[in-house]
Parts: C-alpha cells; sequence; structure tokens
C-alpha cells in the first residue's frame, strides 16, 4: 500500500512539474517568503546502510547534489546575515528567496555535502551541539540504537537481558526489519526525560561490560570538528548554536537552560571568531520560557522545526522550517513539491 502511494504522488507531482504549474504556483503564492530548509544527514549508500540515525534525517548524496543544482537555479539563496538583515527590517524577501540549514553538525556536512554546496557556490548555515563536536560520542538516538542492535544481534550471550527488558518481538525479526522496528522504538522514547534516557543507556552498558562485548564504535555516526568548521567558514557556510547537550530544552530548568544556551553561544564564538545570533532548538522543541531565555542569552533567530515558511513580520525567534529527507524528496518533481507544501 504504501509503494502504491507513493507512486501515487510521484506521478502526480511529476505531471504538476512538468506542466508549468508548480513554477506558476510558486511565482503567485510564495511571492516576498523565505523557505527556509532543515537537512541533516547527507550520505551515501553505504553510509547509509551501516547508519544509526533514523532514515527521517537522511538525504542521500546524489539526490542532495540534484537539489542544490535546482535550488541554485530557481531560487534566491540566502546567507543567514541576509536573512536576519530582512526579519529584523521588517523588509519583504526578493522573489522566492531560501536559505539551507543543518541541524547536528554531522561530520558528513563536511564530506559529503560541502564539496557540493561549494561547487554550486550556495550558503548554508550549520547549527552546532557543542559537546558534540570535536568528540567522539553520539547523541542518545544512535547510542541506543548501536546498543540494541548489538544485542538484539547476540541473543545467546544476552538472553537473560532480552527477557528482562522485553526485547524478544525484536529477535524474532528479519536484520532489515529489526532496525526499523529499534527506530520507531526509539523515536517514543523522546518523551522521556534526559535522566531516564541516562539510566537506559547505562543499563545496556553495564550489561555489555558485564559480558565483555561491547558494541563496536561506529564511525559513519560522527559529528564535525573545530577545524573543519574553521575551514568551512572560510567558503560561506555559516553556524549558529544548537545547545551544548542536544536535550529538549523545554525539559530544563532555569539553570540548565541558560548554561546550554549562554555557554554554546560562548564556545562557539570563541572557536569561530565571529558573532553567533541564532539558535536552533533541539528537537524543535521550544516555549514561551526557551524563547525568552533565547532572547535573553543574545540570540536575534530562534529555528524551529515546525512546518511553514518566513516572511519579514515571521516572529524571529519561532521561524519554521522544510524538514528534508530522502523518502519524499529523491526526485525533483517530489522534492520540489515537499517544499513548495504541495504534500
Amino acid at each position: 500500500m504504501r509503494r502504491i502511494k507513493y507512486s501515487i504522488k510521484f506521478l502526480l507531482a511529476s505531471i504538476l512539474f512538468y506542466s508549468g504549474f508548480l513554477r506558476l504556483y510558486k511565482i503567485l503564492f510564495f511571492k516576498n517568503k523565505a523557505i527556509i530548509l532543515m537537512y541533516h544527514r547527507i550520505l551515501g549508500n553505504f553510509e547509509h546502510n551501516h547508519s544509526y540515525s533514523h532514515d527521517g534525517i537522511i538525504v542521500n548524496t546524489n539526490s542532495f547534489k540534484k537539489q542544490i543544482k535546482f535550488l541554485s537555479r530557481n531560487f534566491n539563496i540566502l546567507t543567514i546575515d541576509n536573512f536576519s538583515t530582512h526579519i529584523k527590517e521588517n523588509k519583504p524577501f526578493d522573489g522566492t528567496s531560501c536559505l539551507i540549514t543543518f541541524d547536528d553538525g554531522w561530520h558528513d556536512n563536511y564530506k559529503n555535502a560541502f564539496p557540493i554546496l561549494k561547487l554550486y557556490n550556495t550558503a548554508a548555515h550549520i547549527f552546532l551541539p557543542v559537546h558534540f563536536i570535536s568528540n567522539t560520542d553520539n547523541f542518545w538516538q544512535e547510542k541506543l540504537n548501536r546498543y540494541m542492535s548489538h544485542i538484539c544481534h547476540n541473543p545467546n550471550l544476552f538472553s537473560d537481558f532480552i527477557n528482562n527488558h522485553h526485547l524478544q518481538e525484536f529477535i524474532l525479526l528479519e536484520k532489515t526489519e529489526i532496525k526499523i522496528s529499534i527506530r520507531n522504538y526509539i523515536s517514543k522514547l523522546k518523551a522521556c526525560s534526559p535522566e531516564e534516557i541516562k539510566h537506559l543507556l547505562e543499563q545496556y552498558e553495564t550489561e555489555m561490560v558485564a559480558k565483555n562485548c561491547m558494541a563496536p564504535a561506529n564511525e559513519i555516526d560522527t559529528y564535525l570538528n573545530w577545524p573543519l568548521i574553521r575551514k568551512m567558514q572560510e567558503d560561506s557556510i555559516s553556524f549558529g548554536s544548537h545547545a551544548i547537550s542536544h536535550h529538549m530544552l523545554t525539559k530544563l530548568d532555569k539553570h540548565q537552560l541558560e548554561h546550554e544556551l549562554y555557554e554554546s553561544r560562548r564556545i562557539i564564538e570563541s572557536q569561530i571568531g565571529k558573532t553567533v545570533n541564532s539558535i536552533a532548538y533541539p528537537n524543535g522543541n521550544h516555549d514561551k520560557i526557551v524563547c525568552s531565555a533565547s532572547k535573553q542569552a543574545g540570540y536575534e533567530l530562534g529555528f524551529t522545526t515546525k512546518h511553514g515558511y518566513a516572511t519579514a513580520s515571521t516572529d524571529p525567534l519561532r521561524i519554521p522550517r522544510i524538514n528534508i529527507h530522502e523518502d519524499m524528496t529523491k526526485y525533483i518533481p517530489l522534492f520540489y513539491c515537499r517544499i513548495l507544501g504541495i504534500f
């Protein structure tokens, strides 16, 4: 059924694209608006197959190249400074403008995305989670996925742990299905507190230490380092904050929140030698308290994960974006429909 729906969407998108309807639609309904695209990871096929990241944050390298080529020819690509000026001065955007952003600061942003951005002379803005930069640590989602996959693929060794933690349903699945099921399970844990997540990870780590069988490291799921960041900055790539720990800011107390906001900004500025005035809220979670604290910490722009478009009058601390992932943007007609909000 999913394939049938996808085929129907692709057929419809192709008709709208090649008939010229989408171009007309953009002219009529997106004048003076800015589309802010939210990317995360740009991976090749091998990297994708061996990554523990969720498919919803991954775009294939070849697809990304086609997208940037298309954007460079059909949109007014903004730098973060251009975008900020329009917002601060309440100045309408020129034609249909586009700001390209990346969350999380993955190493593949440099390895796979950066050469393509340079090829098409395209600016982009990357939000950095400071704790993970120049660090071998992982987001808890990728870490837990790696731990669970390792244990489920060694059911005899970890049989007691599997039974005690109700993981039997995973080991009965095919290898590819295990991967999908674990990712879906992890997505449901986002509502947990940082303390609950930490405790869960410690349980897995304690079990693997006890069995002297640790989950192997994964070189694909790594982050940028400061020398690479400074190198990218020389070629139209700018940087903002994604806080420190990547915890949801709405779940932190006042002291923790202020630390995440102030310290991440201070560290990034000290490393790149430029003022940082933008933040992307981890997981998109924000409220009045987070927005107010961000403003107090010196941020002029706050980016969310809420689907939508920006105008000159958009609340600068609640800027919507369009998430881009491989499933719905592999082909340019689908990509165009996605960024224009057709589906």
